[in-house]
């Protein structure tokens, strides 16, 4: 996530999220967007997993998104995950979510849930009722989107940590 994305998301939430309690907020630098997550693998199994990645990485070239509002998980009266949408009119996060899975599924079935592009802010194991969202930040620069990274999730301890694996370029935008 490049830094000025961070800068500007917190410039957008700080203040809001300051009375929210029981949240364990994703540090700036493990902040990411997930595209497809695949659960407990055994360290054997990533190299066939990182073939499939690599292999949808090809079918879809780089884009820009931007930020959009800050939502909840499974809603904002009773959130488990707090996070900041990503605009996608074009539905370019749509159809690379949908290759992923495509190149995914026989492994490890399709995603049943429809896929909200999103930035993950902060989990909780209670739901929280969310304040009144900000109005967004409209004066961040675009999320250049230039590759995928495989990681691998550390998800105990008072906050998550994510470790990148691999990046597969998305070819350019337009072509490749």
């Amino acid at each position: 996530m490049p830094s000025a994305i961070s800068r500007a998301i917190d410039v957008a939430t700080v203040a809001w999220r300051a009375p929210i309690r029981g949240v364990r907020w994703t540090s700036p630098e493990d902040r990411h967007v997930t595209l497809r997550f695949v659960g407990d693998v055994a360290s054997a199994d990533v190299e066939p997993i990182s073939a499939l990645v690599r292999s949808a990485s090809r079918t879809t070239g780089g884009f820009t998104s931007t930020l959009g509002r800050v939502g909840g998980f499974p809603s904002v009266n009773r959130a488990h995950v707090v996070w900041m949408g990503l605009e996608d009119p074009a539905g370019a996060w749509i159809g690379l979510a949908a290759n992923l899975d495509g190149a995914l599924a026989g492994a490890f079935g399709s995603e049943t849930r429809p896929f909200r592009p999103h930035i993950t802010l902060g989990r909780t194991t209670h739901p929280v009722a969310l304040p009144q969202p900000p109005p967004g930040a409209g004066d961040a620069p675009a999320l250049p989107v230039a590759n995928i990274v495989l990681f691998r999730s550390h998800l105990g301890g008072s906050h998550p940590r994510y470790e990148p694996l691999e990046i597969f370029p998305l070819p350019h935008a337009g072509g490749g």
